[in-house]
């Protein structure tokens, strides 16, 4: 067996994940099929037992592995046109659709000035009522409709140019940049639904679709949230799993 040395810096697990991501795509580990040991990967890329559990860990989330216990790891069927989302992490929709090999897009977007109704005044912590900034899109995977995308913030100008919100890859890095926070975490709520006529003339979808709605407050700090967001993704299209532990 080739031992390839992934090095022994703080960005070990990111190039593991990629390594074994790479074989998983490539084909080298084909579906159903199980993946070396842990001990012989320790030794084929020479890294630590905790870097490659971390590793493991992500592509497990990710829908790429799964581990049976006492048996192994396996690689699971990563052909089937679905993106596997884990609601315990904290990722842009644009790095969530990329780290399953497709490439992320967007259209229709809009972008206005409205008036916070109660739920998002509550989200936002504002008055009701109060101005709030609504940009509304359509998020794409290898160009097919993947979701639909409401977010809303407290009034800010750089959120309204809609040319540079069009050029940018990532809403969240656009966030961070532009209004000089950093998302420090969010609250997810996972609703199940059906399409209605509106979501499935965007999405491109039968009326009644079965649908997951997730709502999730991103907050820069313990108490100050800066964005809410509501996104409706077809059941079709996406597989959520919940990491729990104890």
């Amino acid at each position: 067996m080739t031992s390839q040395h992934l090095g022994v810096s703080g960005k070990v697990p990111d190039r593991i994940y990629e390594h074994i991501k790479e074989m998983i795509q490539s084909g080298k580990y084909q579906s159903g099929e199980k993946i070396p040991s842990e001990t012989d990967l320790v030794n084929e890329l020479s890294v630590s037992r905790n870097s490659l559990r971390e590793a493991i860990t992500r592509l497990e989330h990710e829908g790429y592995l799964v581990r049976k216990h006492g048996i192994g790891t396996f690689v699971m069927d990563v052909k089937v046109d679905k993106v596997n989302a884990a609601i315990d992490k904290l990722y842009s929709t644009s790095k969530l659709i990329a780290s399953q090999g497709k490439t992320p897009g967007t259209v229709d977007l809009t972008t206005s000035t409205t008036q916070a109704d109660a739920t998002v005044a509550e989200k936002l912590g504002v008055a009701v009522s109060e101005p709030v900034v609504c940009i509304q899109r359509k998020r794409t995977a290898d160009g097919k409709p993947f979701c639909w995308d409401e977010s809303y913030f407290p009034n800010h100008p750089s959120l309204k140019d809609q040319e540079a919100l069009r050029k940018s890859e990532s809403l969240m890095d656009y966030v961070q940049q532009n209004l000089g926070v950093k998302i420090d975490h969010a609250i997810a709520t996972l609703k199940p639904a059906v399409s209605d006529e509106f979501i499935s003339k965007k999405l491109n979808i039968p009326v009644g679709s079965l649908m997951y709605i997730v709502e999730q407050v991103h907050f820069v700090s313990d108490t100050k949230p800066v964005w809410f967001s509501r996104v409706w993704y077809p059941e079709e299209v996406i597989t959520v799993k919940l990491l729990v532990t104890w």
